[in-house]
């Protein structure tokens, strides 16, 4: 299966490739799954498909270089866009504790600045995500300020930290973004 599955970019572990519909019911579970749902806003099997088939957007699935798995997937927005600012709008890894996450979002950073051309990649994270949030700032990212109960997730009010890095900062800290620990 792996010779049918176009590949976007890859790691030390794993790559991202362009998901396809048959990758929906994973990645529709994927954020439901109770370890994931409270920190993202899930999507329908709509919003992903239109999102998947927009030029504005990149819609990637994460996989094992060991075997191909899925374990994640990455959405991206903004694409194109000309003052070429890239929304990191979300990120979904099932496997935790084994860096396969902090390994996705190093090689999202990389792929941004080499090959998108990107001049700032940012985000929003919830406010009580402290595990992405420190993350984040493990790999250069920069507080930007905090959007205070801006929106409603299972009927409670949530607040969000806006954080990105520049492709200046990048290029300074490449070495470190990209060294793995």
């Amino acid at each position: 299966m792996k010779s049918q599955i176009k590949i976007v970019a890859a790691g030390e572990k794993i790559y991202f490739s362009s998901t396809s519909e048959n990758d929906l019911d994973f990645i529709l579970s994927s954020e439901r799954h109770p370890d994931n749902k409270k920190y993202i806003r899930c999507w329908t099997e709509d919003e992903h498909i239109n999102a998947m088939n927009s030029d504005n957007y990149a819609h990637w699935t994460i996989r094992t270089n060991s075997d191909g798995k899925r374990i994640g997937y990455i959405i991206l927005t903004g694409i194109g866009n000309p003052q070429r600012s890239i929304e990191f709008k979300r990120i979904v890894i099932n496997e935790k504790g084994k860096g396969l996450g902090k390994e996705s979002v190093r090689l999202l950073i990389k792929v941004a600045f080499e090959i998108m051309n990107a001049n700032r990649l940012w985000l929003d994270v919830i406010d009580y995500n402290e595990r992405a949030h420190n993350l984040y700032r493990s790999l250069g990212f920069i507080d930007e300020g905090k959007i205070r109960d801006c929106e409603i997730i299972d009927g409670n009010l949530i607040s969000f930290y806006v954080m990105s890095i520049l492709k200046k900062e990048y290029e300074q800290l490449k070495h470190t973004i990209l060294a793995k620990s």
